[in-house]
């Protein structure tokens, strides 16, 4: 089997809009600011981005390697923006979490169960951004627009995981798609409220 077969049109999409989501963050990021973005759970997506890349060609799946190898450096340059030196401890934290739950699987049971543990770290891996969300009024760097392309991408990636009987990580991309929308749904009511009350301060 070739490395680029099944590398289906679906999965150009897939990748496409996996790029598009880092892409959003990481200029938002770089134009308006840094509030409210969870150091913790980008740094989760970069060590994550590791695995699939392993994953990606040991399993001859292209879009997994090849989508991820796209991406990465968008997740990187953002946790320089974020700032490495500042955060090494979380990121040393993140990088024991992905070791302990993606890459020990993998190792003890082969690359279905390593995929399941990143399931694990897939959606839970959203909950520091969701808890910033929660506690923070003031998230502008927080990029709605790319956690939609989130939620679009990983519910392609499971119809398109579906096709090619992965039911692991069909999994993984299911319970992403609903991190993704409760981030949406967060990042648009912060935004919203953030509007609101500097319209109201610039009219008293």
């Amino acid at each position: 089997m070739g490395i680029f077969e099944g590398f289906t049109i679906l999965s150009w999409i897939c990748v496409l809009l996996g790029f598009a989501m880092n892409y959003s963050q990481y200029y938002r990021a770089k134009t308006v600011g840094i509030d409210g973005i969870s150091v913790g759970t980008w740094s989760i997506f970069a060590w994550m981005s590791v695995f699939w890349i392993l994953y990606g060609f040991a399993t001859h799946n292209a879009p997994s390697s090849i989508g991820t190898i796209i991406t990465a450096p968008l997740q990187f340059a953002l946790l320089v923006l974020l700032g490495v030196r500042e955060n090494r401890t979380v990121l040393l934290k993140t990088g024991v979490y992905v070791l302990v739950f993606g890459a020990v699987p993998t190792m003890l049971g082969g690359w279905a169960v390593g995929v399941l543990g990143m399931g694990f770290v897939a959606a839970t891996n959203r909950f520091p951004q969701i808890i910033r969300c929660i506690k923070e009024k003031d998230v502008e760097g927080v990029s709605a627009a790319a956690w939609v392309w989130s939620v679009t991408s990983n519910g392609l990636w499971a119809f398109y995981f579906a096709t090619q009987h992965r039911p692991t990580a069909v999994i993984v991309n299911i319970s992403s798609v609903v991190m993704n929308a409760i981030v949406v749904g967060l990042t648009t009511w912060r935004h919203w409220q953030w509007k609101r009350d500097h319209a109201t301060s610039s009219t008293n």
